[in-house]
């Protein structure tokens, strides 16, 4: 059964409701605990709120105002990667706003950390990812050198590339 903010905070009473959402705002717990109107004895705020934050039905509700908290967010993980992945994969996008998409989904999935390597595998494994990289880089330069010589014929493009006729 999903529980509703109705329900949780229906079985908590005010004080226990004002500490939940005090300390989901990231008030810490024992001044939360104080905030929230109860008066400990002595120093013991601290152990108080501990106990607060164990009680089943606080722990619930404190779960749930982070998960609707996330659910609200502006923009979750995954809308960022989606965009991400639409300007990456959007050929009339600037080469470079292509590689810095890249770049960021890349850092944001962990895709961009080295990986070890297998048993028996040589440096010519490395030399043909750089070799692919190579690759994609000068196809988006070519898009982006196209953006920037409208005025240039495509065979004068593809001779300067190999190299046959001189820029």
């Amino acid at each position: 059964m999903i529980a509703t903010a109705e329900m949780i905070n229906g079985s908590l009473n005010p004080r226990q409701q004002k500490f939940v959402e005090l300390y989901v705002s990231g008030v810490p717990a024992g001044r939360a605990y104080e905030q929230a109107g109860y008066a400990p004895r002595g120093n013991a705020a601290e152990a108080e709120a501990s106990r607060m934050v164990r009680n089943p039905k606080v722990a619930q509700a404190i779960q749930h105002e982070r998960n609707e908290s996330k659910r609200n967010a502006l923009l979750t993980r995954d809308a960022k990667l989606t965009i991400l992945a639409e300007i990456a994969l959007n050929v009339t996008a600037p080469g470079r706003e292509r590689i810095a998409a890249i770049k960021l989904h890349n850092d944001m999935t962990g895709e961009n950390t080295p990986q070890p390597k297998a048993a028996g595998q040589s440096d010519t494994w490395l030399h043909d990812v750089r070799e692919r990289a190579k690759h994609m880089v000068s196809s988006l330069c070519r898009t982006m050198d196209d953006d920037r010589k409208p005025w240039m014929d495509r065979n004068e493009s593809k001779q300067e590339e190999d190299g046959t006729i001189k820029p």
